[in-house]
């Protein structure tokens, strides 16, 4: 289910687009306030915002800007009462989608936002696809020729720099001991001790839940994860669990630091992963656990 932000400060039109939307299928969240906005996009991922231009403290045009730097691969259609050509042209040279004026009619609601969900959801595939056809060509070729370990480091390698990490590391799950077995790690210029600590943390968490999933913020506040220092400046992560037959077989994580790379990891980026990591399933299922 495709989910849509809608921002506006007038709750009237809130309701209205929460109504509108639900009908057609969407899961809508609403906020009065470009503040509000950016802190729940903080905590979970949209397809598509809807956003007024004029708006107390930060105006569309702020929370436009702010959207486009964070989360560039979000759809942004606006609606506002300004039917005006200046402000039209501005909107779309910041990258908004489309501008609707108020009051629009449903036919026009809807329209626009199924126009931009379809292009969000095409432009998301294609950039899944980019970065892994030439991993799963390349991964099939070198399957018999390299050990599991350089496997391994070459699918990390290429996840890494196909989704801009600054930090992360991958290994293999151990099941007859428990633990989990490093292959490549980078980024996090940490000692043995603390990265063994962080390891058992990751994978208590990926035994209890066997999910892919998103942490925007700070890795400490996953409850699996508390007690263990983790670096301050990572401001995103994706862990991927590695499975096969609903087992765990190992688990990759990536992460983006406060000042290297200030865009948040979304659910395109999240999905480009799992599609590493069933490679890297397929390489430790065939070679076998050590």
């Amino acid at each position: 289910m495709e989910k849509v932000l809608v921002v506006d400060d007038e709750q009237g039109i809130l309701e209205i687009c929460r109504r509108i939307l639900t009908k057609r299928g969407y899961k809508v969240v609403t906020a009065p306030n470009g503040e509000e906005a950016l802190e729940l996009m903080q905590k979970e991922s949209f397809d598509l915002a809807l956003i007024d231009l004029r708006m107390p403290q930060m105006d569309g045009f702020e929370l436009l800007k702010n959207i486009k730097k964070s989360y560039p691969l979000m759809e942004v259609v606006i609606i506002t009462a300004e039917a005006t050509i200046e402000a039209a042209i501005e909107t779309l040279k910041l990258g908004a989608f489309d501008y609707i004026v108020k009051p629009f009619n449903v036919t026009e609601l809807s329209a626009s936002v199924k126009k931009a969900i379809e292009f969000s959801v095409l432009k998301r595939k294609e950039n899944i696809f980019t970065e892994t056809a030439y991993l799963y060509q390349l991964a099939t070729e070198l399957q018999s020729s390299r050990s599991k370990p350089e496997l391994l480091k070459f699918v990390f390698d290429r996840a890494f720099s196909a989704l801009k990490a600054n930090a992360g590391f991958v290994a293999e799950y151990v099941s007859s001991r428990g633990v989990l077995k490093l292959a490549s790690e980078k980024g996090f210029n940490i000692d043995k001790a603390y990265l063994e600590s962080l390891e058992q943390g990751v994978t208590k968490l990926m035994i209890q839940k066997k999910q892919a999933m998103i942490v925007n913020g700070d890795l400490g506040e996953v409850a699996q994860l508390k007690g263990i220092k983790i670096r301050p400046d990572i401001s995103s992560s994706l862990i991927v669990p590695f499975t096969k037959h609903e087992a765990l077989t190992g688990v990759v994580v990536l992460s983006r630091l406060s000042g290297k790379n200030d865009v948040k990891f979304n659910n395109a980026d999240l999905e480009a992963l799992k599609i590493f990591a069933t490679h890297a399933s397929l390489i430790i299922t065939l070679q076998g656990e050590d």
